[in-house]
């Protein structure tokens, strides 16, 4: 399961949050959990493109939710429908806004 692979997301969110991205290295392969961030075709809570940049899935708009990053079991994942290692550079830079350091509470 490489990072940012993109699969559908099984779960009582899924209306809100179609797809999950799969953001955790491959260092934590062996785990039986997998780092995700739910994609949306709403905005959600951060409307700054750096911290929920915009990717298309199947023609549609979805919004990187770095903001509601989670970790599931592998087993939850549904179907691979894309991978978004084309766009890791900005996947990257959302998660980095949500747990940059330096900045006052």
């Amino acid at each position: 399961m490489p990072q940012f692979d993109v699969h559908t997301n099984n779960g009582r969110s899924q209306k809100l949050f179609p797809y999950l991205v799969i953001v955790q290295t491959g260092l934590l392969r062996r785990w039986e959990r997998r780092i995700v961030v739910p994609l949306s075709p709403e905005p959600g809570f951060s409307r700054d493109l750096t911290m929920a940049p915009i990717v298309m899935i199947d023609g549609v708009s979805l919004h990187f939710q770095a903001l509601e990053i989670t970790n599931i079991p592998r087993s939850s994942l549904g179907r691979l429908v894309d991978n978004l290692a084309n766009h890791g550079d900005i996947l990257i830079r959302a998660l980095d806004q949500v747990l940059a350091r330096g900045y006052p509470d």
